[in-house]
C-alpha cells in the first residue's frame, strides 16, 4: 500500500511538472506576441526606416544568447545565495561568497544590458532619440496613474465594505448584491 501512495505521489508530480511547464510555454508565446506588437507599434511612432529596423533585429539576434545566458546565470546565483542564507547551519564565508558570485552576475546582465541599449541608440537619429525619451517618459506616468488608481480604487472598496460590514450583526448573513 506503501509503495502505492509512492507511485500515485510520483505520478502526480510528473503531470503538474508538465502541466506547468506547458502553462509557462503557452504564457511565454502569448507575451512575447503581445511584446511584438509593441515593438512594432513603437517603430512605427519613430518612424524607423527598413535599414534600421533590420539594424536592430541584428543587435538584438547577436547579443540575445549572451544576455540570456547572463540572466540564466544571474537567477542561479540569487538561488545559491538564498540557499546559503537560509541553511540549517549559517556559515558566513560561503554566504560572502555567493554574495560576490550573485553581485558579479548582477553586474554582468546591467553590462549587456546597457551595451545593447547604446548600439540601439548609435542606430537611432537625434529626433527619434528624443522621440524615444518622450515616449518612455509618457509610458512611466502612465504607469504610475494606473497604480495610484489601482490603489485609490481598492481603498474606496474597502472602505464601502467596512461601511457595509459596520451596520451588520454578528452571526447574520446578508445577500451581496
Amino acid at each position: 500500500m506503501k509503495r502505492l501512495n509512492i507511485i500515485f505521489a510520483l505520478i502526480i508530480c510528473v503531470l503538474a511538472t508538465s502541466f506547468a511547464i506547458g502553462q509557462e510555454q503557452t504564457f511565454a508565446n502569448k507575451t512575447n506576441k503581445a511584446g511584438n506588437k509593441k515593438v512594432r507599434r513603437i517603430f512605427r511612432q519613430l518612424g524607423l526606416s527598413k535599414e534600421q529596423i533590420q539594424q536592430i533585429r541584428r543587435i538584438n539576434q547577436e547579443t540575445r544568447p549572451r544576455r540570456r545566458q547572463a540572466a540564466l546565470h544571474l537567477r542561479q546565483t540569487r538561488k545559491d545565495l538564498d540557499a546559503a542564507i537560509y541553511a540549517d547551519v549559517l556559515d558566513e564565508r560561503l554566504v560572502k561568497s555567493r554574495l560576490q558570485t550573485f553581485l558579479n552576475a548582477q553586474a554582468e546582465v546591467v553590462k549587456l544590458s546597457r551595451r545593447n541599449e547604446i548600439a540601439i541608440r548609435n542606430v537611432l537619429t537625434r529626433k527619434q532619440i528624443s522621440d524615444f525619451r518622450r515616449l518612455r517618459r509618457n509610458h512611466a506616468n502612465n504607469q504610475r496613474k494606473r497604480q495610484q488608481f489601482r490603489r485609490n480604487g481598492n481603498n474606496t472598496r474597502r472602505r464601502q465594505q467596512n461601511r457595509r460590514n459596520r451596520n451588520r450583526l454578528p452571526g447574520v448573513r446578508r445577500p451581496t448584491p
